[in-house]
Formats: structure tokens, sequence, C-alpha cells
């Protein structure tokens, strides 16, 4: 489980919310739909956290999402793959390596299939859903992409959740 930690300053005061839980998938989507997407910025990072800042409307949200090493993988390969519209994937998968280690490379594969989306913001919150997606498929699954980003937002959380607890995606996206 991914430990979500938020605080707000307005320019007073520091305002802090309390701390949830979510599973890896939630706070994937989190992290990129309801933070990078609004501009959110690297504040800071290790392997087992890593700090999001915002400015909205005059105030500095922060957020931090923590794990374990192994659960935070997911959130730096996403965050690596949405900083693919600013950078090249050799910078992206560096950034991931200097923080997590090990090696970890983003994979080429996953970095092309949503390339077409890099380019063009994430407006409507495809371009989210579409990394959310493509971690969870995984390349031998990449073929449920368009499915799965196509899946309304209501449902797409629990629909990956399903899958990455070993459901077939024929049958979740039937």
């Amino acid at each position: 489980m991914i430990t979500i930690k938020g605080s707000r300053n307005d320019g007073f005061e520091d305002h802090a919310f309390p701390a949830r839980e979510a599973d890896i998938v939630s706070a994937m989507y989190s992290l990129l739909r309801h933070e990078l997407r609004f501009g959110g910025q690297i504040a800071n990072a290790s392997p087992t956290s890593v700090a999001i800042r915002t400015q909205v409307f005059g105030k500095t949200d922060t957020t931090v999402f923590s794990g374990t090493k192994e659960e935070m993988l997911p959130l730096f390969e996403a965050i690596s793959l949405y900083m693919l519209s600013n950078r090249t994937i050799e910078d992206a998968s560096e950034w991931v390596v200097n923080v997590v280690g090990d090696g970890k490379r983003v994979s080429p594969l996953l970095a092309t299939a949503f390339a077409p989306l890099a380019v063009s913001g994430d407006v409507d919150g495809s371009k989210s859903k579409m990394i959310v997606a493509g971690i969870v498929l995984g390349e031998d699954r990449i073929e449920h992409l368009q499915q799965a980003v196509s899946v309304p937002d209501s449902d797409f959380v629990s629909a990956m959740q399903l899958i990455r607890d070993g459901e077939d995606p024929s049958e979740v996206f039937a």
C-alpha cells in the first residue's frame, strides 16, 4: 500500500490533510491525474517516496507518496513516462535509474505505445490513463491499451486493479 500525505500552504500557515492509504494502481492514477496533470513538479524523490509540489490559486500544495521500493517502482515508471512529453526516453529512464537504482529502465515498447499522446498534453486525462494502463498491462498485453483508455473514468481504476490482480483483460473489457 502507498501512503499519500498532503499539505497546503496558503501563504500564512501550513494545513496538513489526513494521510490515506491507496493501492498501487489508485496511487499511480492519483499521482498522474491529480498532481502532474495540473502542473505538479517533483520537489524531492528517494527510492521509497516522491514529493510533488503544485501551485494552486496562490497556494502551494505538497503531496508525498511513500511506500516500499518495490511498491514505488510503478509510480516512478509512470512519472518517467509522463515526463516524456518534455524529455527523451533516455532522460526519463535516467531519472528512474538515479532515483530507484537497480538498472530499471522505462520500457521502450510502452513509451512508443503512448508517444502520440505525449505531445498532446493531458486535457482529458487520456495520457494519465494510457500510462497507468500501459504499466498494468505490461508489454505482453499491450494490445489491450486502447480498450483500457476507453473505459469510463468511474470504472478505470477498478478495471486496472482487476487486471493487476490476474484477471484476463479480454474478460475485464468484455
